[in-house]
């Protein structure tokens, strides 16, 4: 037996023994948490599959709602123009009744259109005209359907990336479950540093799952898209007030759905101004429109600005109460969701030359005509030039400083439009001989009349007559899209015309600007009806 033997000094192996047994509590650690990583991603798997699989079941729902929506709102518009020709039909079976009553000498009252709905028998060629509750119906229908279709679509967005999330947590638990799992191979203090930074990963993959599992997925109540469908329909046809308790009862079932704010904050505008979509002409105070914008920022907040029509709705109002920088900044945020739409730029140019700054009105007046290139002339086109110029008058009206460059801006915009309804090449300077004036020009029983004479012109001349009304005293002017006369004139002659207008605001003075050319040469004004708003 040698010295240290005798001593009782351990071997080489025995120590190497004692070391292990000192280290044996840390690998038992690491085998617990290496099976504890393995339950965990499990637990975790299991998340994401019950994710997927609603994720799968809200996007096969969220296609039949489409599918329902598509068919209802192809249904909604055969209905829309079935209606039409019920009233068209209506209408001329009035004209002929009143033809007939004249050649017989009868004096029986005619039938009214009401009576006249039940002319035509059941089975008949066309049918009676009960498709105006019908098309109400219908009309609902398409809309509550459209509405299911974006918060189901919404819903399984939320789906899909939670799923998405939990995969993400997945990998890196597996970057926890390596550093655990190498540190076994280790030794030393290497050992303790690998196990530690696998078990931060892990802890970190453990809260980041339960903030995941924790987030709400959006549901919105039936009830909520069915007050909101009623009310936009309600707006649609006009009842404002009845759409704005709609859209309340909708706000007080769920208060995060953004859908009746946007909607309750046009049907605010509307109720304040109720000729606005027809013409433009805005009656009342800034304070309705205040409210309205208070409910589309509410929208846009509640919708992460993804809303289109929303930020639309904002640089327009914005453009109205004289906002202008505000005005640009949503347009800017509208063009950035979608750059296809030609009315949100105009919209935008118009506050620019709010602002003064003419050139950058037309860079993006030149972008909103790109927009419209190759299109051919229609009530669409001509209801965006309508719109733009009623624009620039409330600029002018607002700023009267920037008169000069809004006559600049008009005279561009309503040349182009005379080119691209004549189908011709325009000078763009008015000839140096002849003259054209306009006499007679009033609005009386619901009629804008005017007599409009030329004399000694150039054959070929492009003659453009452009109408506007001032709604209530003291206020802009607006320039209906149906007001506008373009013609090829030469020499002497005459248009004498009345052009009927319901207005839920008579006009309280009428106005004609008349073009040469393209060039502007003159502005005639007439009276118009007694204040109605």
């Amino acid at each position: 037996m040698t010295a240290v033997e005798e001593s009782g000094a351990p071997s080489g192996d025995d120590a190497a023994e004692e070391e292990e047994e000192s280290k044996g509590g840390l690998g038992r650690w690491i085998a617990i948490s290496l099976a504890s990583i393995v339950v965990l991603g499990a637990a975790i798997a299991i998340l994401e599959t019950d994710a997927a699989v609603n994720e799968s079941n809200t996007a096969r729902e969220t296609t039949r709602t489409a599918v329902g929506a598509l068919r209802a709102g192809v249904i909604e518009n055969a209905a829309q123009l079935l209606e039409e020709d019920i009233d068209a039909e209506s209408s001329a079976l009035l004209r002929e009744q009143a033809f007939v009553a004249r050649r017989s000498g009868e004096a029986a009252p005619p039938l009214t259109s009401s009576e006249l709905e039940t002319v035509v028998p059941e089975g008949g060629d066309l049918p009676g005209a009960r498709t105006r509750e019908e098309l109400t119906e219908l009309s609902f229908d398409a809309e509550r359907l459209a509405l299911s279709q974006a918060a189901t679509a919404e819903t399984r967005v939320t789906w899909n990336d939670r799923a998405t999330q939990y995969t993400t947590v997945i990998a890196i638990l597996a970057v926890a479950l390596f550093l655990v799992g190498f540190s076994l191979v280790l030794r030393g203090a290497q050992r303790v540093v690998f196990f530690l930074f696998g078990i931060a990963v892990a802890l970190l993959v453990v809260g980041t799952s339960a903030y995941i599992f924790l987030l709400d997925i959006p549901e919105t109540p039936d009830e909520a898209i069915t007050a909101t469908a009623r009310g936009t329909v309600e707006s649609q046809q006009g009842d404002q007030e009845r759409a704005i308790e709609l859209f309340d009862e909708a706000i007080e079932i769920d208060g995060d759905y953004p859908d009746p704010y946007s909607r309750r904050a046009i049907a605010r505008a509307v109720a304040a101004n109720p000729d606005v979509v027809a013409t433009g002409a805005v009656t009342g105070d800034d304070a309705a429109l205040e409210e309205a914008v208070d409910d589309a920022l509410r929208s846009i907040e509640l919708d992460d600005g993804r809303d289109f029509l929303t930020f639309a709705f904002g640089a327009i109002v914005g453009l109205y109460v004289g906002a202008y920088e505000e005005s640009v900044k949503a347009a800017d945020e509208g063009i950035a969701i979608n750059g296809q739409v030609p009315d949100i730029r105009l919209a935008k140019s118009a506050s620019q030359v709010g602002l003064g700054d003419a050139e950058a009105a037309t860079e993006t007046l030149d972008a909103a005509l790109e927009l419209l290139s190759g299109s051919d002339p229609s009530e669409r086109t001509r209801a965006l030039v309508a719109d733009y110029v009623t624009y620039l008058e409330q600029v002018a009206h607002r700023v009267p400083e920037r008169a000069d460059v809004v006559a600049q801006f008009e005279e561009r915009i309503i040349a182009l439009e005379t080119a691209f309804s004549l189908d011709r090449e325009l000078s763009g300077e008015a000839p140096d001989q002849g003259s054209v004036t306009v006499e007679g020009l009033g609005y009386e029983d619901g009629r804008f009349k005017l007599e409009a004479r030329w004399e000694d012109l150039p054959d070929d001349t492009a003659l453009t007559l452009v109408g506007f009304e001032r709604p209530v005293r003291d206020s802009g002017w607006v320039q209906p899209a149906d007001l506008a006369l373009f013609l090829t004139v030469g020499g002497s002659g005459e248009e004498v015309g009345a052009v009927p207008i319901e207005r839920a605001c008579a006009p309280v003075e009428v106005r004609v600007d008349a073009y040469l050319d393209g060039a502007f040469v003159d502005s005639f004004t007439g009276p118009g009806g007694p204040e109605t708003c």
